[in-house]
């Protein structure tokens, strides 16, 4: 491994200083915290979202497999195996469904403490500082989505090639091997973005090959086995969840070929508003150490993440996949910038480092802002996670047709029909799941003697459709739209 990304940060800190050295880490994990969890439910959950939620939810209720009732299965088996816990534990909701991937989230903030004895200490601040701020992880970390788990369990994997390239302990060692399988095996569940993270990483351990060899055996490919295993089955109480790894496979090949992503200049618009610092100072550090060994790696790295930028089911998660190698490079870029400071001893060299801390300032100002502004629910500045969003209008349907129901004069509810003709809607089989009496159907059913029902069915086409009805997906400009009558 490079030394930039081996070295050690100096001589033991006396154990009087530990709370001292470790407070900055523990500052940025509050903060990351702070921008991933408040108001979690302020926008509704998308279709995406709603396809994990609501059969997690179903199957939590004990009400059977309900994947076969959809098109398109859940995309994360991790997602959706850990929300089938936490709806049996704590009940369902908006904020529960994206619960787990803004926890996850925050967790990568602990990838820089263990690496700070190798990163140095302003190289592991630095990227701590990044990583609890990372605009676009910071939004998707408050979607119910599995990219974050991916993301957050490949920087384990990366943090332990980095660790094991020279760690002497064979105790540590040990830890840390076992901690990479867990880590693997949580990725292999945890959605398609394994797939784009997997091939760099698997470069990584074949170019930047360990100084001692690493002792990996049959024992470790079980336990990484096993914690997927776990995971997608919510702790051995449900079997839906493993055919989902399998789905993630193919949820990523339909990336390259159905054009479904968001257009390729909006894309790099939002990458280039929200994470000027990472990749000015990324690349700027990547140039810097064009000589070291793991350069050639990590530059690979990012090329291959551009690429994904082109195939037609692009999304912003493509920058979770850049992320790593250059922040890696930011944060030793930063620790260079330091050094550049501290050692400009005169005017003429204190002019360009000047000028460096300047920009930097300027570039995390953007960064700061970016991070305020996702977490603060404006998406339309700039991030677009889906091409498809769900409107407000949704959450006013299933308060209409509580409502109504309450106040129906019979001793049950109502039966209840939502015309879907092409199957089930999961936006609203989610924010309709309270309902027993919920029936899907291809068109209303005839009056019966047997009394009122309600139906949900589309709106009708026309200039009052425009204002009518309950808007429930937005694609673009346009609303698409349904009444209870």
């Amino acid at each position: 491994m490079d030394d930039a990304l081996t070295k050690r940060s100096g001589p033991k800190t006396p154990p009087g200083n530990i709370v001292w050295e470790d407070a900055p880490y523990a500052v940025c994990g509050l903060a990351a915290l702070l921008l991933r969890l408040p108001a979690l439910d302020r926008w509704p959950l998308s279709a995406a979202e709603a396809v994990s939620a609501w059969t997690a939810w179903r199957l939590a209720q004990g009400d059977g497999p309900v994947i076969p009732l959809l098109d398109q299965p859940p995309a994360s088996a991790a997602l959706f195996g850990l929300q089938s816990a936490l709806f049996w534990f704590v009940g369902g909701g908006d904020y529960v469904a994206r619960l787990a991937p803004a926890l996850a989230g925050a967790a990568v903030v602990a990838v820089a403490w263990l690496l700070r004895r190798r990163l140095g200490r302003t190289a592991s601040i630095a990227l701590a500082v990044l990583l609890a701020g990372d605009p676009l992880s910071v939004g998707y970390s408050r979607l119910g989505d599995g990219a974050v788990l991916v993301s957050t369990a490949c920087w384990v994997v990366f943090a332990g090639l980095i660790v094991l390239a020279d760690e002497p302990t064979p105790r540590v060692r040990a830890v840390w091997i076992d901690g990479v399988s867990i880590a693997a095996g949580f990725a292999l569940a945890a959605g398609p973005l394994v797939w784009d993270l997997g091939p760099p990483l698997v470069v990584s351990v074949l170019v930047l090959r360990p100084r001692r060899p690493i002792p990996v055996g049959r024992r470790h490919g079980v336990l990484a086995g096993a914690t997927a295993l776990m995971v997608a089955t919510s702790g051995l109480t449900q079997w839906d969840g493993p055919p989902l790894v399998s789905a993630s496979a193919g949820g990523w090949l339909h990336q390259w070929t159905r054009p479904l992503g968001i257009p390729l200049g909006e894309l790099w618009a939002s990458l280039l508003g929200y994470e000027m610092l990472p990749l000015m100072l990324g690349i700027g550090g990547l140039l810097a150490a064009r000589s070291r060994r793991n350069s050639p790696v990590l530059a690979g790295w990012l090329v291959w993440a551009c690429l994904l930028t082109l195939r037609p089911g692009r999304t912003p998660a493509a920058w979770l996949v850049m992320a790593p190698p250059l922040m890696l490079s930011a944060a030793s870029a930063v620790s260079w910038l330091e050094t550049l400071i501290r050692t400009a001893a005169t005017r003429l060299a204190a002019v360009p480092a000047s000028v460096a801390a300047g920009v930097t300032a300027l570039l995390l100002a953007q960064f700061v802002h970016g991070s305020f502004d996702i977490s603060g629910g404006r998406f339309a500045s700039g991030f677009r996670p889906y091409a498809v969003s769900t409107a407000s209008g949704v959450r006013l349907l299933a308060e209409d047709v509580d409502l109504v129901q309450r106040r129906a004069l019979t001793a049950t509810r109502l039966p209840l029909e939502v015309v879907a003709p092409a199957g089930v809607d999961p936006v609203l089989a989610w924010y309709l799941r309270a309902e027993p009496t919920l029936r899907w159907v291809a068109a209303p059913s005839p009056p019966s003697p047997e009394g009122p029902r309600l139906v949900v069915e589309p709106a009708d086409e026309g200039p009052e459709a425009r204002t009518g009805g309950y808007g429930i997906r937005r694609i673009g400009a346009v609303i698409e739209r349904v009444r209870l009558r």
